[in-house]
């Protein structure tokens, strides 16, 4: 007497046949190994691993360097433009003197002066040079911000398929043992004069599919397994994949428009292109005032020499007076430079529309992939339900000789498939969810979370899809 197991389920009731005793010890004895060997044993919650991993990234590092030098470059921009400038001067040695009329020379001279400029007017350049240096800091933050949820969503993705990876692998070798199995036992037969060869060949043509499957998934989670170690560096050791990520459901907007206004409204990649333009928008001014505006200042002048110019002695000089300098340059290069800015200005504000397009875009794929993963889990969960009765029956008619090994077969890997599907679909799910958060700039560490409920399990036989699950049109 044997029991019908599926992976992820209980047991669907007892049923008689010669061919499958062996069946429900070999999958539990592959999950426990895979567990193993892809589980630490010392691990940490993933909310505690991602908030280390923000502290020590390399790439948020650098983008927090840049953040720090360009308010340095504010903050020096600043100062040099409102505060005063001082310029100090010295010099001593040997000066020879001599005039046309008479010829005098003084052989030690010393010369000294301070200068303090203060400026006091120059119709904007300073103002939209200052601005500028803003509107750069400004972008550096937000860059360090996109850069954190940029890092924060490659981590979950990284995770989550890493959690799929091991799941798809242990269905494809519960497929594969199974297949196996059968195939050894069916050979049997045919060796004691009660089974067909046929059966035995197209039991081997399963498994070589089935075997195909697992290599396959084995280098899946190789892969996945890889991307982990490059998206967490030395916190990967402490992540544990025995709970899944939870599906934010409170935290997703509850139609597209609205994922579309909160993207407009909240989305970093819009808003460094907005904040580019800004400050493209204060140099093409500062060019201007540059360019054809005077510059008032205030300067204070002090000189001394000593035997200098032919004057034995010490001579003092002060002065203090209204400076109006402009600079013009007659090749009308001037014209030449603010055209140029403009130009900048007008690609930088074309990048801005090719920027929201491609938000929008991003929103309605997450969006369009969050319903169509809803959808199949609620087919794959009815699928599963059919073709585990149509399994059920079709074991039971085997016995009486109304259907061959490979029906029953087929129906086996057609049901560990549809298994494995549906938790696939579920990791969908969350990836969508998590990319649409990010899409709409609401990707938070604190979004992330574990949930010990395990969203990503088999449903019981015939129960309705759960509530969040419900998909929307």
């Amino acid at each position: 007497m044997s029991v019908l197991f599926v992976p992820g389920r209980k047991a669907a009731g007892p049923i008689r046949h010669h061919f499958g005793w062996r069946r429900a010890a070999a999958p539990v004895t592959l999950l426990a190994g895979i567990l193993a060997m892809t589980s630490p044993a010392q691990a940490d919650p993933l909310q505690a691993v991602l908030k280390d991993l923000m502290d020590s990234s390399p790439r948020l590092a650098a983008a927090k360097a840049d953040w720090d030098a360009a308010n340095g470059r504010a903050s020096e921009t600043w100062r040099k433009a409102w505060t005063p400038q001082l310029d100090l001067s010295f010099a001593q040695g040997y000066q020879n003197y001599q005039k046309p009329d008479a010829a005098t020379r003084f052989y030690d001279a010393r010369t000294s002066s301070a200068q303090l400029t203060q400026l006091i007017y120059d119709f904007g350049k300073s103002s939209s040079s200052v601005a500028e240096a803003d509107a750069v800091a400004a972008q550096n933050q937000v860059a360090f911000e996109a850069v954190g949820q940029g890092l924060l969503l490659e981590a979950v993705t990284a995770f989550i398929s890493v959690q799929r990876a091991q799941q798809v692998l242990r269905f494809a070798r519960d497929s594969e043992a199974n297949i196996r199995e059968q195939t050894q036992l069916e050979n049997a037969l045919v060796e004691s004069g009660k089974g067909y060869a046929s059966n035995v060949l197209q039991a081997k043509a399963q498994l070589a599919g089935a075997s195909a499957r697992r290599v396959r998934a084995e280098g899946a989670l190789e892969v996945a397994q890889a991307r982990v170690r490059a998206v967490f560096g030395v916190q990967a050791s402490r992540l544990s994949y025995k709970d899944a990520v939870a599906f934010p459901e409170e935290l997703l907007p509850t139609s597209r428009e609205l994922a579309h206004e909160l993207a407009l409204k909240n989305n970093l990649q819009i808003a460094l292109g907005q904040l580019r333009s800004d400050a493209i928008k204060e140099r093409k001014w500062s060019t201007t005032a540059s360019e054809f505006a005077p510059r008032i200042e205030l300067v204070g002048e002090a000189s001394r020499d000593f035997n200098s110019d032919g004057t034995r002695g010490m001579v003092d000089d002060r002065k203090a007076m209204v400076q109006v300098s402009l600079p013009l340059n007659v090749g009308l290069g001037g014209v030449a430079a603010v055209e140029a800015v403009t130009n900048e200005l007008l690609a930088s504000r074309r990048r801005e529309d090719d920027t929201r397009d491609l938000v929008l875009e991003q929103v309605d794929i997450a969006w369009r992939n969050l319903l169509t993963a809803k959808e199949n889990m609620a087919n794959l969960s009815n699928q599963m339900n059919i073709a585990t009765q149509f399994l059920e029956i079709a074991r039971q008619e085997r016995q009486v000789g109304r259907r061959t090994l490979l029906d029953v077969l087929t129906a086996e890997t057609n049901l560990i498939n549809a298994q494995s599907d549906y938790i696939s679909t579920t990791y969908d799910l969350s990836i969508a969810s998590y990319t649409l958060l990010q899409a709409i700039g609401q990707l938070e560490v604190s979004s992330i979370r574990e949930d010990e409920a395990k969203l990503h399990a088999l449903p019981a036989r015939s129960s309705p899809l759960p509530g969040q699950f419900v998909s929307e049109r």
